[in-house]
């Protein structure tokens, strides 16, 4: 079993993030937990929408890797 590590996201992992979440969400393709493609059009987030939200004081990111298969974290 792979030991869980925990961080706290920052700013440079705001491209990852957004790719991530977009595809998590507006994909049909069985990679996605849900889709919305059907009820919303375009992307859920953008850069500039994570960018905003990193900035607010009550924000706080996690990244969990349990094993490393990207250069994310």
């Amino acid at each position: 079993m792979y030991p869980l590590k925990y961080r706290r996201a920052n700013t440079a992992d705001i491209e990852h993030l957004v790719i991530l979440i977009n595809q998590a969400y507006r994909t049909n393709t069985g990679s996605s937990w849900t889709s919305e493609q059907n009820i919303v059009a375009g992307d859920r987030i953008s850069h500039q929408q994570l960018l905003e939200s990193f900035k607010q004081i009550t924000s706080l990111y996690l990244l969990l890797r349990f094993r490393q298969i990207s250069n994310l974290m």
